[in-house]
């Protein structure tokens, strides 16, 4: 669950956009298809989590009010270095590349459950990643659909602060073939519950700090046995609205895998990931089209069993 709002000063706005605009995004994993690591010459597939951190970015909690919104989030990412087990960068020869665009449809109701509105979405990615290591041979590139994603999420809202909850499903609908990594598919199903806070420091709710958290349950892979550990994510953001549709923050993301990969075919079971990063955001909203840009940059450190790369993210809102 991604939601970002963007709030106008109070009164600075026409009345027909007073409303918060939010960016409700549960964005695939295109950030990285598949994690390599070497042993030895060979080179073996071994799944990161699945929720694509830096997706969020500031009021990450935040949810829409009740009416149809359409999200577009085109995603590059780049990564040269992949770190082993104990967070050393490996003379892998590494580089990957990945680029997307994701759809997303979300619809949030006038219905109530425990006091908070229901909303549903729909989310469908397309992905290139090209993927290179040196060391192993390796050199795939590929374009495609990556899974698809069901989100079901609750809003509740007060006038310091507002709480979102969400659970949403994860399909293996994309492609996938173990010989071909860069292919966007994962051949397992992601069951991800979502809880999160933003509060305002002030009345005019120009200043605001944000955590999102997830937790990931994985099943079995459908046609190998492994199963994918489990993994904790959050997200943080401050933000300030520095003038009239302008909004501009300090965003980041920490994530843990919380158990190990099961399985006889598991790589290194032992070795669990992790990943943060931090960057700017800046989000402009353009009135009388209905339409919000979001720009955001993030840079990763810490890697550990993984690659360690840079993000960029630019997401338009349309307002129905």
């Amino acid at each position: 669950m991604i939601r970002v709002m963007v709030t106008a000063p109070k009164g600075r706005m026409n009345s027909m956009y007073e409303r918060k605009l939010v960016l409700g995004v549960c964005l695939v994993r295109a950030l990285l298809v598949c994690f390599l690591c070497l042993n030895g010459s060979a080179v073996n597939a071994q799944e990161t989590e699945r929720y694509p951190e830096g997706a969020e970015g500031i009021k990450a909690a935040d949810l829409p009010t009740p009416g149809f919104y359409w999200v577009s989030y085109n995603l590059w990412y780049s990564a040269t270095t992949l770190n082993d087990g104990n967070g050393n960068a490996l003379p892998a020869g590494f580089d990957a590349k990945v680029l997307a665009t994701v759809q997303r449809l979300v619809w949030m109701t006038e219905a109530k459950i425990f006091g908070a509105n229901y909303g549903v979405s729909v989310i469908i990615p397309f992905v290139n990643t090209h993927l290179t290591v040196g060391e192993a041979g390796l050199d795939d590139n590929e374009t495609g659909f990556g899974d698809i994603v069901v989100d079901q999420v609750l809003r509740w809202t007060q006038s310091n602060y507002d709480v979102g909850f969400g659970f949403g499903v994860f399909f293996p609908t994309g492609r996938r073939d173990f010989t071909r990594p860069a292919l966007p598919g994962k051949d397992y199903y992601t069951f991800m519950p979502t809880l999160g806070v933003t509060y305002y420091v002030d009345k005019e709710r120009r200043w605001a700090a944000s955590v999102l958290t997830h937790f990931e349950f994985q099943s079995k892979k459908g046609h190998i046995d492994v199963t994918p550990g489990d993994a904790f994510h959050f997200e943080w953001g401050l933000s300030n609205s520095v003038a009239p549709f302008w909004e501009v923050g300090l965003v980041g993301y920490c994530q843990w895998q919380v158990t190990s990969d099961k399985g006889s075919a598991a790589v290194r079971p032992g070795v669990r990931d992790r990943v943060f990063a931090v960057g700017p955001e800046v989000d402009y909203f353009l009135a009388r089209a209905g339409l919000v840009f979001k720009f955001r940059y993030e840079t990763e450190l810490g890697a550990v069993d993984r690659p360690q790369g840079r993000l960029g993210l630019l997401t338009l809102i349309k307002i129905f």
